[in-house]
């Protein structure tokens, strides 16, 4: 769906601005979505400065935990 795939580019942003870390390392994958389903989100400090904070907030709101509350591409 859309909304999962916002939750993707999020995701990927991350990737992007933290030189291509690994989203989750060194977890297993039942250990992430069990985090992810529990509130776990990647963490901001691997950014290294690289974030603002209207960024993060952005980023943040690709994560929310319900789809319904995860922006539309046309809002990217």
């Amino acid at each position: 769906s859309e909304k999962s795939d916002v939750w993707a580019y999020g995701v990927t942003c991350w990737e992007i601005l933290t030189s291509g870390m690994t989203p989750y390392y060194p977890m297993t994958d039942p250990t992430v979505i069990g985090y992810v389903c529990g509130g776990g989100r990647l963490p901001r400090e691997h950014l290294l400065g690289r974030c603002p904070d209207g960024l993060w907030a952005l980023l943040e709101s690709c994560w929310a935990t319900r789809e319904e509350d995860r922006p539309r591409f046309a809002e990217l």
